[in-house]
């Protein structure tokens, strides 16, 4: 008898001890505030099973069930996840809101690195593609600022672009061509020629002066030798002042066709006004000087006549002619400068 009930006993004991484990699994009690989701936030998580939580899911103390927060990253405009601690593979771009979900405020926006490589960008200018870094290299130009699309690392960095792009989307990577000449506009060579002949006239014009003089030299008082002395000299004089005020008629035909030059040469050469005021300061000059000479040499005719009628009326004369020189000269500068204040 004894044997049989310990017999029962150990059957009902091993069947006990048999049976599936979720038999004992106590209720995750949502009236006590609990509730089986996949994973807990800021929740008391209960250990064990229980029996009306299946699927994996842990009974958690509270009612929201946990869903990855979305956010957008400040800087980067990217699609990030609300998370206290970002991953070594993202970085914090902002701070999740309350738009995120109750759960996640305050949270860190995490956001997917960008990996370390040229970040791309388009020219503003150019529009051809570039790449963005912080100091462009001696091949390339500055063409706009990166921005966030570039990736996270490159934002407001400069797009920096190839030297050899052309504007309005062209693109020269196919063949370079190098210039092989030292102007790049047709004005730039027109100026050059000008400049070129502008010296070959100076220097013709000198020649031209000496075989004048030395034919004026070597006259000996021939006519026809003086005359084509007078005709070189005074053809050289004219040819050198047309060549070196060239660049001066071009600004004033500029000034009266309302043409602004870019070019140097022509922009910074004298006007015509400007030159023929020059050449009147060094007359004034000279004659100022010639004048004093004149009644010098008058003076001294008068202080050594020793009572000679003809050498005291010659030093009246040249002294009298150099004062009315003055005069006349003197007066003729106040009747122009009058008269232009009436037309200029």
């Amino acid at each position: 008898m004894k044997m049989k009930y310990f017999l029962a006993m150990l059957v009902f004991g091993l069947t006990f001890l048999l049976q599936p484990h979720s038999a004992f699994a106590a209720r995750c009690d949502s009236n006590a505030g609990y509730k089986c989701q996949s994973n807990c936030l800021n929740a008391d998580t209960l250990t064990g099973l229980f029996e009306d939580c299946s699927g994996g899911d842990v009974c958690c103390k509270g009612s929201v069930e946990i869903t990855p927060g979305v956010c957008s990253g400040n800087s980067t405009n990217s699609a990030g996840t609300c998370k206290n601690i970002c991953a070594n593979n993202e970085i914090a771009d902002g701070v999740c809101t309350a738009q995120s979900g109750a759960d996640y405020a305050n949270q860190n926006c995490c956001v997917v690195k960008v990996v370390a490589t040229a970040g791309m960008c388009v020219g503003t200018s150019t529009k051809v593609g570039g790449a963005c870094r912080s100091n462009c290299a001696t091949a390339e130009k500055v063409d706009g600022t990166c921005t966030a699309q570039s990736g996270a690392d490159y934002a407001n960095q400069n797009c920096c672009v190839s030297t050899s792009a052309t504007a309005n989307g062209g693109d020269s990577s196919g063949t370079t061509f190098t210039n092989p000449l030292a102007f790049n506009t047709v004005e730039e060579l027109l100026t050059r020629i000008m400049t070129t002949v502008q010296k070959i006239i100076v220097t013709l014009a000198l020649v031209t002066m000496l075989i004048g003089a030395l034919l004026y030299v070597t006259s000996a008082g021939a006519e026809k030798q003086v005359t084509q002395a007078k005709e070189a000299i005074s053809a050289a004089l004219i040819g050198l002042a047309l060549g070196i005020a060239a660049p001066s008629m071009l600004k004033e035909l500029s000034n009266i066709l309302g043409w602004n030059s870019t070019n140097s040469t022509v922009s910074n050469s004298l006007t015509l006004s400007a030159i023929a005021i020059n050449v009147l300061n060094f007359l004034l000059g000279i004659f100022g000087i010639l004048s004093l000479i004149m009644m010098i040499i008058g003076a001294s005719l008068y202080l050594t006549s020793a009572g000679d009628e003809d050498r005291i009326d010659k030093g009246k004369d040249i002294f009298k002619y150099a004062v009315l020189g003055i005069i006349v000269a003197m007066s003729a500068m106040v009747l122009l400068r009058q008269i232009a204040v009436f037309f200029v």
